[in-house]
């Protein structure tokens, strides 16, 4: 009897680690996705903050809709914030890293209100009123992203010509 309880207790804990492996697992591959989608927004605009930050909140909402949209309440609120924390995390010490926090505080504003918004959407049945305003919200980030930085153009079309008068 002893020696089954033990084994019991053995495949409890067993099975207790291959549940948090899983977890971890799951968070990692979620992190990575955000990186990825930040590192192609920045890849698509060449490095151009305010369009990398609209691209960036955009694909992060519709990617993780797609990812938590058939899972419960509690499943998704853990998993969006495991998915979006650590890059915050990350975005944090490469502010303290650049001593340049202006860069970094749109993404620590408004990537928490497009995830908030997000978990709206996926149980709500007007899931078109969240998607309009994260949206909104994405186009008011580039207007902040603008007065936080100090420029004075919300959509500039200079950065472009560039390319366009390259020969």
């Amino acid at each position: 009897m002893l020696i089954i309880c033990l084994f019991g207790s053995y495949y409890i804990g067993l099975y207790s680690n291959l549940k948090s492996n899983h977890i971890m697992k799951q968070t990692l591959k979620n992190n990575l996705i955000v990186v990825s989608l930040y590192i192609l927004a920045g890849f698509i605009f060449n490095g151009y903050l305010p369009y990398m930050l609209v691209v960036f909140l955009v694909l992060s909402a519709t990617v993780s809709y797609f990812l938590f949209r058939r899972k419960s309440k509690e499943e998704t609120r853990k998993g969006l914030l495991l998915m979006h924390v650590p890059f915050l995390l990350i975005l944090m010490v490469a502010a303290l890293f650049l001593n340049n926090i202006r860069v970094v505080l749109p993404y620590l504003l408004f990537v928490p209100a497009v995830v908030y918004l997000t978990y709206c959407a996926i149980f709500s049945e007007r899931k078109v009123l969240f998607f309009a305003g994260i949206i909104a919200l994405s186009v008011i980030s580039v207007a902040t992203y603008n007065g936080i930085s100090g420029t004075n153009e919300i959509f500039d079309v200079s950065y472009y010509s560039r390319f366009i008068t390259q020969k």
